[in-house]
């Protein structure tokens, strides 16, 4: 029951604030447990990591988003009344949005253009050192307009760049960086009403592009959405791709520290596609996700109250020393065939890759499973190849990770390559 679960002493607050990544982890490996208790901000957490923590979390239809997590992180991410924060028949209806849109055609049109972009900058990368996510977070902006099929001026395209970086980036502190994030998202929002008010004005005149459908969905026959709720959407279906960045910088580094596996990812698709799920089950992107009981639940005899809060710890569930062998050894081959991977899919009952929790767990139709995480495997792939097939280097040698920092980048300043064609 609750009673036995292992419990922080006073407030972890400062804690997880100055341990990041890592402070469930330690935690967890201290007591020798899926589950803690804490208090986190004055109020009572229960963390958790697994796969059948994970499971539960996103399927169990009474834990809310709402109220889970503190506001100035919702706000840099998401806003009232947008898809994240809904639950049920609700969230299934506005889902179906993203469902539409990410669907296979969409995918494989997105990633199109993603190549298409790339290409294109990388020939202003040639013989010059670039800050590698900044450039890889504008072809993503420009790739995504594109695919939405909203056209921007070059000034504008670098306005939305910079907004959306500071979102992603503000959304894991509190103080000046997320002040900053919560700011330009305001001016983002702004854009994205103008964007929505301008495409229904068209009305027939619209081309069928991701964007009408955006501005034209009806959670019911006959209601459109809000013009700031729509806007918030608009946001929806562009932020999360340019944070795929934040991947593409991990998988170069990745490509630095293993270099053998650059041959293998141009020759090999199953290498390809298993170095990108790799990068993705390994890499710190956002490291919790946060749900609020609206009554009485119980999880392998752990109960929760609508008082108390649950983390599902991402970081500590895709290193967890019992579901991953050598869980942090980087090591793609989990993903392809030998011995680390039979045991994965035998304890896992199924592809192995499903169970990254990076995008969350469960169904994506009827869970918060994000549907945009095939999108993001198809676009860590070719970014992978792509960068596996370039002539470049660190600039000032190897990148460090802070794990103290949320979200993680690789190195205390912005990562500087040297891009030689």
């Amino acid at each position: 029951m609750t009673d036995m679960v292992p419990r922080c002493p006073g407030d972890s607050s400062i804690a997880f604030l100055s341990e990041g990544y890592l402070f469930g982890r330690r935690r967890f490996d201290r007591w020798n447990s899926d589950v803690f208790a804490c208090r986190l901000g004055g109020r009572r957490t229960i963390v958790l990591r697994g796969q059948d923590a994970a499971r539960w979390f996103y399927e169990e239809p009474r834990l809310s988003r709402v109220g889970a997590m503190p506001t100035s992180v919702v706000h840099s991410l998401q806003d009232e009344g947008s898809v994240q924060a809904l639950s049920g028949a609700e969230h299934r209806a506005r889902k179906s949005l993203f469902l539409r849109t990410f669907g296979h055609e969409g995918r494989l049109s997105l990633a199109e253009r993603f190549s298409q972009h790339w290409d294109q900058a990388a020939e202003a990368w040639n013989q010059g050192s670039i800050m590698l996510l900044d450039e890889v977070s504008a072809v993503l902006t420009r790739a995504t307009l594109d695919w939405l099929g909203i056209a921007v001026t070059p000034d504008q395209e670098a306005e939305r760049t910079r907004e959306l970086q500071a979102m992603i980036d503000g959304a894991g502190s509190f103080g000046p960086r997320n002040w900053r994030g919560r700011t330009l998202r305001r001016r983002t929002e702004a854009w994205a009403a103008a964007v929505i008010e301008q495409r229904r004005a068209l009305g027939a005149a619209s081309n069928g592009a991701p964007i009408d459908v955006i501005a034209g969905w009806e959670d019911a026959p006959g209601q459109p959405l809000p013009v700031d709720v729509a806007a918030v959407e608009l946001l929806n279906a562009l932020r999360p791709v340019v944070a795929i960045a934040r991947f593409v910088v991990f998988a170069a580094l990745a490509l630095a520290r293993w270099p053998e596996w650059r041959a293998r990812v141009l020759t090999e698709p199953s290498a390809r596609a298993a170095f990108a799920a790799e990068v993705r089950r390994s890499a710190p992107f956002f490291p919790v996700v946060a749900g609020r009981p609206t009554e009485v639940l119980n999880w392998n005899g752990v109960r929760f109250t609508p008082r108390e809060r649950v983390l599902l710890d991402l970081f500590a569930t895709n290193r967890h020393p019992g579901e991953w062998p050598d869980a942090d050894r980087f090591d793609p081959a989990r993903f392809i065939g030998g011995d680390s991977a039979r045991r994965i899919v035998a304890q896992g009952g199924g592809d192995s890759a499903r169970r990254i929790v990076a995008q969350g767990a469960g169904d994506m139709v009827d869970g918060h499973r994000c549907p945009g995480e095939p999108s993001t495997e198809t676009i860590l792939e070719l970014a992978v190849t792509k960068l596996a097939s370039g002539d470049w280097l660190f600039v000032e040698g190897m990148p460090s990770v802070d794990l103290r920092r949320i979200p993680a980048d690789p190195g205390v300043r912005p990562v500087r390559v040297h891009w030689k064609g």
